[in-house]
């Protein structure tokens, strides 16, 4: 099989993120672009177990300091 190899293609890195709080982080790019992106629609609608039972734990303790 032949390997495919693009002429003239731009690479964009992640140069480094943000932590900017609940589930959002801003991502920088390395063609100065930077990005705000929050996880909290696309975890709500996993059905992984795992991150289930993460989301449940976090918002039972966000719940207690509400109180």
């Amino acid at each position: 099989m032949e390997e495919y190899i693009p002429d003239n293609v731009d690479f964009i890195e992640i140069k480094s993120g943000r932590f900017i709080g609940d589930f959002a982080i801003r991502i920088y790019f390395s063609d100065g672009v930077n990005k705000l992106v929050d996880f909290r629609p696309f975890l709500e609608s996993s059905l992984h177990p795992s991150i289930r039972k993460y989301l449940a734990c976090i918002i039972h303790a966000e719940d207690k300091r509400q109180k």
